[in-house]
């Protein structure tokens, strides 16, 4: 069931460019995500459950009983596992596996450099993610109009996602495609 609300919330969404939007029900535990004890499941595992080379990794579509599991036995996550409730718990794990429904490309820019990390379920019928990250200690503007896309700016040590479709898989792999605005 879950992969069909995904399939279709990116049906109808999947326009160029446009930002996540999740549906109501997923809103709250977005809000969990970003804010459980204080600083939230992003700290370590990136806006998104992408891992964003934080110390937690990927966690996108994991289940409430992967995260149970977590809270038990990751020593940083025994942290948590206190504060949550199952109801808390449960919110997260839905928004992790509506997340890990969503294809993910993500781009990392630093001292004006890009690494790139596409998903292997990378498919180009489908829309996706692209988080992009800005490791740098300044705000960073980055020319996406070869993908289609509008130039974006990004605060430093910040992240920003787009919802977009590719025109072809190249696009996705080569990350020269993407300038960096001086």
């Amino acid at each position: 069931m879950n992969r069909l609300i995904a399939f279709l919330y990116l049906w109808l969404f999947a326009l160029n460019g446009i930002a996540l939007d999740l549906p109501d029900h997923l809103k709250s535990a977005e809000n969990l995500y970003r804010t459980a004890g204080g600083y939230g499941c992003h700290l370590c595992h990136g806006l998104y459950g992408h891992g964003a080379n934080q110390a937690g990794g990927y966690i996108r579509g994991a289940n409430q009983e992967i995260l149970k599991t977590a809270l038990i036995e990751q020593p940083t996550m025994k942290l948590l596992n206190n504060v949550l409730s199952d109801k808390d718990m449960e919110l997260i794990a839905n928004y992790l596996i509506y997340l890990g429904e969503i294809p993910i490309v993500s781009l990392t820019v630093d001292n004006m450099a890009i690494g790139i990390e596409v998903d292997e379920r990378r498919d180009s019928e489908k829309a996706l993610q692209l988080v992009l990250f800005n490791a740098g200690f300044s705000e960073v503007t980055l020319d996406l109009s070869a993908l289609g896309l509008n130039t974006l700016t990004i605060a430093a040590q910040a992240t920003e996602s787009l919802i977009w479709s590719p025109n072809s898989q190249s696009e996705i792999f080569d990350p020269q495609v993407i300038n960096i605005l001086p």
